[in-house]
């Protein structure tokens, strides 16, 4: 489960919400519990699906970047016992 945060902060002309998203390296990587849309929606997200951002762009990790994720939770995991 991700952990988040929500407050109302001052931006500019007005009021905004602020949705911060807390990164916990031994929850890595973090995966699509539920598959949402229907099977014909290309923007269909999976059970199991992992994706990452770059930048302003939300994609599907390449499998070097999955395989970092994977290490670095096993790592942090492995670090606390």
């Amino acid at each position: 489960m991700v952990q988040i945060q929500y407050k109302v902060v001052d931006y500019r002309e007005g009021p905004v919400g602020k949705l911060e998203v807390f990164r916990d390296a031994k929850h890595l990587p973090y995966k699509v519990r539920k598959s949402l849309g229907s099977q014909t929606d290309k923007r269909r997200i999976t059970e199991g699906d992992i994706y990452v951002r770059h930048g302003s762009q939300v994609t599907k990790p390449d499998k070097e970047e999955e395989q970092a994720l994977q290490e670095e939770g096993n790592q942090t995991r492995a670090n606390i016992h």
